[in-house]
């Protein structure tokens, strides 16, 4: 996708809000840990687009897509020990990473499935899709990609669809423990 095209701007407005839900809601997985950026004004932090793959849905009409979306914060923005009871010696500020499948339909129809992870800004702990390409097999189209990072690798195949994202096959590559 190109960076600033129309779909990619349309991504962005159609994310905003389930991102700042899914940001509150892997800031309240911590457990007693407040964000220090109070919400009204990580509401105002931009959020960028950084990663956005496309393909026809089955369904007739709609197109799928797959985001990756983030918020940072400054340094200077939060107290010396962040969500992982850990001291930071460096200047890294936290970062909030989303990925979101998004359907697009006829009638501006849409559904934005999305998550996200609170982390410092050497995104440690997150892992990114490397896109193969998409199968047609029975009639039916399949996501075939790999999500990697630090720690882990896996492998997936899925059939994305508004309302359900099924996962056909699963396969954890590996991973390095800290």
């Amino acid at each position: 996708m190109v960076e600033r095209s129309e779909e990619w701007n349309r991504a962005l407005l159609l994310l905003t809000d389930d991102f700042n839900k899914a940001e509150s809601r892997a800031i309240l997985s911590f457990g007693g840990w407040r964000h220090p950026v109070r919400e009204e004004a990580r509401r105002r932090q931009q959020i960028s687009v950084e990663a956005m793959y496309k393909a026809p849905s089955d369904t007739a009409g709609w197109t799928t897509y797959f985001v990756e979306a983030v918020r940072e914060y400054e340094p200077t923005s939060f107290r010396p020990t962040g969500p992982f009871g850990l001291a930071r010696k460096d200047d890294c500020g936290l970062t909030t990473t989303g990925q979101a499948w998004v359907h697009v339909g006829p009638a501006n129809k849409s559904e934005v499935e999305m998550t996200s992870r609170v982390s410092y800004c050497d995104r440690k702990g997150v892992n990114v899709m490397l896109p193969f390409g998409t199968v047609r097999a029975r009639n039916r189209t399949y996501w075939v990609y790999q999500f990697s990072g630090y720690e882990d690798e896996w492998y997936q195949v899925v059939r994305p669809e508004p309302k359900d994202i099924d996962v056909a096959v699963t396969f954890h590559a590996g991973s390095c423990p800290e």
